[in-house]
C-alpha cells in the first residue's frame, strides 16, 4: 500500500469519525488506530502497506477459562461455521480472543468503510456475549447460542 493510501483510510476515518465528534483522528507511523467501543472492548484497525490490506480486530475475552480445552474448541468450530470472514485469534503474549478482519485497503469508500466498522461493532457485541456465556458455562452455555445480529460482509 501507498503511503497516499494509508492517507486515504486516514481520511475515511476522520470522516467517519469527525460526525461523532472524535476530530484529530491519525493513524499512527506504524499505521495503527486504536478505539475504544463504549468501555466494551478495544478496536484496533492496522494498515498493511506491503499487502494493502486493512485489518480490524478486538480483544474480547480472555482465554484463560476452567474449561480452556473445550473453551478453544468452541472458537476453531466457530471459526469454520459461524463467522463468516472474520475469524478468532489468540494473542500468545496475553491469552486473549482477539476478533479479526481484513479487507484490501483500494478497495473502501467511506460508506464501505462505514459498513465494515458497524458489522464487525456489531458481531463484536454478539460474540462478546457468548464468550462470556461460553467461558462461564462451559458445554452448557454451547448449547443455548443467542442468533448472530448481522451476518459479516460477504463480497
Amino acid at each position: 500500500m501507498t503511503t497516499s493510501e494509508t492517507a486515504q483510510i486516514e481520511r475515511l476515518l476522520t470522516r467517519l469519525l469527525g460526525g461523532l465528534g472524535h476530530g484529530g483522528i491519525r493513524v499512527s507511523d506504524e499505521g495503527t488506530l486504536g478505539l475504544r467501543y463504549d468501555d466494551r472492548f478495544d478496536l484496533c484497525l492496522e494498515v498493511d502497506e506491503d499487502t494493502g490490506t486493512l485489518h480490524v480486530f478486538a480483544d474480547l475475552a480472555n482465554a484463560t477459562v476452567p474449561e480452556q480445552a473445550d473453551f478453544l474448541a468452541q472458537l476453531l468450530s466457530a471459526n469454520v461455521a459461524e463467522t463468516g470472514e472474520a475469524r478468532f485469534a489468540l494473542d500468545p503474549t496475553s491469552d486473549r480472543v482477539l476478533y479479526c478482519y481484513a479487507h484490501a485497503a483500494s478497495d473502501l469508500d467511506e460508506i464501505g468503510l462505514q459498513t465494515i466498522l458497524e458489522n464487525f461493532l456489531a458481531d463484536c457485541l454478539t460474540w462478546q456475549e457468548r464468550l462470556r456465556e461460553m467461558s462461564a458455562s462451559g458445554d452448557e452455555a454451547a448449547g443455548r447460542k443467542p442468533p448472530l445480529t448481522s451476518k459479516f460482509i460477504r463480497a
